[in-house]
């Protein structure tokens, strides 16, 4: 059996060094590693992403070329050449690697890594509809200000305690989006909710694990399953996107029961009605079979529950390392918001906003831009980048970079502040990404994290534990590794503000 299986894997790596041979050979390629044979270039063990790029930046400059297993990767650090790149229409394509796939069961369907017709037209029906049906209006307001009131509620279950801010956050941040998709919202202490936005956790911290492998050698998908959930941690995510799509297919089912033409109630109905409408449409990418709805949603539940929630974790732990920042806050707070009543986005609070971009600058939740694939050889920075490369910026790099942000190991709010002490974005400041691609959720989540920020610091003061000190660095050398930054665990003690 041994032998069986090394000669098996002879035999792969033959095929692809005959298939890498056969590829066109292009002049003027961005600089970068040679590489190992067959191997190429790969992170280091526990090493990260932006941690590799910035190693490959200080070698071979802003942008370079590498290959990792048999993929060939562009590496952006620079935020001029990542603006250029994401605005390019041949760099919009997207991975078709097993973990990206694993994201869409294998479909080209769903908002984040669909391609073609299929992202165009659903890009287009999701911002079209959820912002009809208040997404980044005004009116969305009274929904998150009841969300933050109810998650506050729970946090002052444990006044004057440690306590560690876990998935009761995430489940009232999905609660925002979830009424705008399915027209329901959960209690933040609901365990199926927290239960599904752990699953959501758990891939995106496996699509860094073992698992990677897949995609940077697509030949040991051709490996028994067996062979591939014990080595590859493929049953795990498996398992995950399978109770994850299969609570969502119990939600479309429950709205085509009780679908009501004259009386649309959420995105759901919007997109059966626009499938119905489209049936007989040979060209239409409303699939009957619904697996493009399910993947949608799953993508619109999973952003609804993993970033805003998770920045919302990380602002607290700031406001704890960072005392005489929550103090200053608090100040201003206290100085526009009567003390009846929560704040609201008509309240001015430029050193909030500022406070709350430069966390997001610091914590680069999301350090590597989702990966795109140029779908046809392209010049880019009077370089080749040959169709089928998978394209990588570093949103990292940029809110690291000394030129953009003085300093930018410091933790200074001021630094969004202008001379008279309003807020304002700067350049290089990209949270959300970039381009054709950027977050369709972008101001939901800017209204989000707002309003729980304020209401969380009008309401209480954050410290550490006694004895505990906090910080907001990443200190052991093997954490866990993840496409999302999340905060190590945490506990805080909330004391009610007086």
């Amino acid at each position: 059996m041994v032998s069986e299986w090394l000669l098996f894997v002879l035999a792969a790596f033959f095929v692809y060094w005959l298939w890498s041979g056969s590829k066109p050979r292009y002049h003027n390629l961005p600089p970068g590693p040679k590489g190992w044979p067959l191997i190429g270039t790969l992170p280091k063990s526990g090493q990260s992403f932006d941690e590799f790029f910035s190693e490959l930046q200080r070698q071979y400059g802003d942008i370079f070329m590498l290959r990792a297993g048999s993929v060939e990767m562009l590496g952006l650090t620079s935020y001029a050449l990542m603006k250029e790149a994401y605005a390019l229409p041949t760099l919009q394509g997207r991975s078709q690697s097993y973990t990206t796939q694993m994201f869409t069961m294998f479909t080209n369907a769903g908002l984040v890594f669909s391609t073609g017709k299929t992202w165009v037209n659903g890009r287009r029906f999701a911002l079209k509809h959820l912002k009809d049906l208040g997404m980044g209006r005004s009116s969305m307001q009274t929904i998150i200000q009841e969300e933050a009131e109810v998650l506050i509620q729970d946090f002052a279950k444990s006044l004057g305690k440690p306590m560690q801010v876990a998935y009761n956050v995430n489940v009232a941040i999905l609660n925002v989006i979830w009424r705008l998709v399915a027209d329901e919202r959960f209690d933040v202490t609901n365990e199926e909710m927290q239960a599904l936005t752990r699953r959501i956790e758990d891939n995106l911290t496996l699509i860094l694990g073992p698992m990677s492998l897949l995609d940077w050698f697509p030949w040991l998908n051709y490996l028994p399953g067996f062979v591939k959930d014990t080595f590859f941690e493929t049953k795990l995510g498996r398992e995950n996107m399978e109770a994850l799509t299969t609570y969502l297919k119990k939600v479309i089912a429950k709205h085509q029961a009780t679908l009501d033409k004259d009386n649309i109630r959420d995105y759901i109905d919007r997109y059966l009605v626009e499938m119905e409408n489209q049936k007989n449409d040979p060209d239409s990418t409303f699939r009957a079979d619904l697996i493009d709805l399910t993947i949608s949603i799953l993508d619109l539940f999973a952003a609804g529950s993993e970033t805003t929630s998770s920045t919302i974790r990380w602002f607290i732990l700031y406001m704890a390392v960072y005392p005489e920042v929550q103090r200053k806050v608090q100040e201003h707070i206290d100085q526009v918001v009567p003390e009846d009543r929560l704040p609201t986005l008509q309240d001015e609070l430029p050193y909030l906003e500022a406070v709350i971009a430069e966390v997001n600058r610091c914590i680069s939740l999301a350090p590597i831009i989702v990966p795109h694939v140029a779908t046809e050889t392209t010049q880019l920075a009077g370089y080749t980048i040959p169709k089928g490369t998978m394209i990588m910026g570093s949103i990292k790099a940029s809110h690291m970079d000394p030129n953009l942000f003085e300093e930018p190991e410091v933790f200074r709010p001021e630094r969004f502040l202008d001379s008279e002490g309003k807020f304002f974005s700067r350049e290089g400041y990209m949270p959300f990404g970039i381009g054709r691609r950027q977050c369709l959720g972008e101001s939901l989540a800017r209204m989000e994290l707002f309003v729980v920020a304020s209401s969380v610091l009008k309401t209480f003061t954050i410290s550490a534990p006694e004895g505990v000190t906090l910080n907001t660095k990443h200190e052991e050398p093997n954490r866990k590794l993840a496409v999302l930054n999340f905060a190590k665990p945490y506990e805080v003690v909330m004391n009610k503000r007086v």
